[in-house]
């Protein structure tokens, strides 16, 4: 059987109407979201997506959160569809996928936006209880791929089995009580992205975010937060500085399997 691959035009063109999709979902639902991290900066530095980005992130307040999610969820979204909170998921965030492919294959991570008290203590504590839940959520999910050999699947079984004995309902119950609703967000001077790899560095002012500004992705306008500057540069530092070519080379030449049918993928590759 042939194999079928996207690159990384193909993945960006599959971010880029998936991000039309949160978008008309914010509005339906009158919510709120921003582009996040790498996002922004590509729509700052790029008016694109970053040229060697494989996925996208938006952020969204947790008083829009549980709406923005349960639309999209009840949405035929053709070739997408939502994931979170299901068997499969491996995250605790919502993520926009393509159905029927490995969430590693394309997606787009909707993290929720949380208020946290001033008390730097509280903000560090709240950080370290969301990465110890998580933590045990992600281990117990590590998924076993047909390409794994018999000692990647037996480590990987080894390392999982001993956090199967939480079940997914208490770890959201965890997850919501203990973190996403710990504290009150409209009360709240500083938020944090509690399901995001950069632990308290995503601890910042909320009003960075404000009533948010307009950034470019190819030719289109997303929200983005309104102190763009003060954002990248906390994430960032010199923000306008971009990696190494060789690593720009490595992931712009990236091509991804796609595992389903020849008119499946046709689909994914039309513009």
């Amino acid at each position: 059987m042939e194999k079928m691959y996207l690159n990384i035009s193909d993945l960006h063109r599959l971010l880029i109407k998936m991000l039309k999709i949160i978008d008309d979902a914010a509005k339906k639902t009158s919510s709120k979201y921003y582009l996040h991290a790498g996002t922004a900066l590509g729509a700052i530095r790029h008016h694109d997506l970053i040229p060697w980005d494989d996925d996208a992130d938006v952020i969204i307040p947790i008083v829009d959160y549980r709406r923005m999610i349960s639309y999209l969820g009840s949405q035929d979204l053709g070739i997408f569809k939502l994931l979170y909170r299901e068997k499969n998921a491996t995250r605790m965030q919502a993520k926009l996928v393509l159905k029927g492919q490995s969430e590693d294959l394309v997606c787009i991570d909707l993290f929720p936006m949380i208020g946290l008290p001033n008390n730097k203590k509280l903000q560090v504590k709240l950080d370290m209880i969301s990465s110890r839940i998580r933590w045990i959520y992600m281990y117990k999910k590590l998924r076993l791929s047909k390409s794994d050999k018999l000692w990647k699947r037996v480590i990987k079984n080894c390392v999982s089995l001993p956090f199967c004995v939480f079940p997914d309902k208490l770890l959201y119950k965890w997850f919501d009580q203990k973190v996403l609703y710990k504290y009150e967000f409209e009360a709240s001077q500083y938020v944090t992205n509690p399901c995001g790899k950069y632990g308290i560095k995503n601890i910042i002012p909320k009003k960075w975010y404000g009533e948010g500004g307009k950034g470019k992705i190819n030719e289109n306008y997303f929200p983005i937060p309104s102190d763009i500057e003060r954002y990248l540069t906390h994430y960032y530092g010199d923000y306008l500085k971009c990696p190494d070519k060789f690593y720009q080379e490595k992931m712009i030449s990236l091509k991804k399997e796609f595992t389903g049918t020849r008119e499946e993928f046709k689909k994914c590759i039309q513009p």
